[in-house]
C-alpha cells in the first residue's frame, strides 16, 4: 500500500556544522517522509512540494539558506543565511494554487546542532 501524507509535523535533529536540506531532515526523521519504510527503498506518494513550512529551532540557533554553502558568516563560497534564533518560529508561505515550497531548496545549518520543530504542509 502506498501512503500519501500531506502534512509533516515532527521535531527533527540538525547535526552540528553539517548543512542539511529540509527534505533530508524530513526523510531521515522517524516518519521517513517520501518513503514507505525505514529501508528508504520504496518511495511513497508523500508530496514533496508544499504551500507552508514553519521552523522553530529548539536547542540552538540555526541559519537558513538555499544551498549547502549556508553558514553564519560570509566567506566565499560560503554565505550568511537567514538567522533563525532558538525558540522563535519562522514561516515560509506560498498561498497560491500551485504551492512551490520545495524542501530540497531549503538548507539549515547550526554551529552546535539543534532540534528543529518542523511543520510542512504539502499541496
Amino acid at each position: 500500500m502506498t501512503i500519501s501524507r500531506k502534512i509533516f509535523a515532527e521535531s527533527v535533529t540538525l547535526p552540528a556544522i553539517t548543512p542539511k536540506s529540509l527534505y533530508e531532515l524530513m526523510r531521515d526523521s522517524i516518519q521517513h517522509w517520501g518513503f514507505e519504510t525505514t529501508a528508504l527503498t520504496t518511495p511513497s506518494m508523500d508530496s514533496i512540494i508544499g504551500t507552508n513550512v514553519e521552523l522553530t529551532p529548539n536547542t540552538g540557533d540555526v541559519y537558513m539558506g538555499n544551498d549547502a554553502n549556508v553558514r553564519n558568516v560570509n566567506a566565499t563560497p560560503l554565505y550568511r543565511g537567514v538567522f533563525l534564533p532558538q525558540g522563535e518560529t519562522r514561516t515560509i508561505q506560498d498561498p497560491g494554487v500551485y504551492g512551490i515550497i520545495d524542501p530540497n531548496q531549503i538548507y539549515l545549518w547550526s554551529q552546535s546542532g539543534s532540534t528543529v520543530d518542523v511543520v510542512f504542509t504539502a499541496r
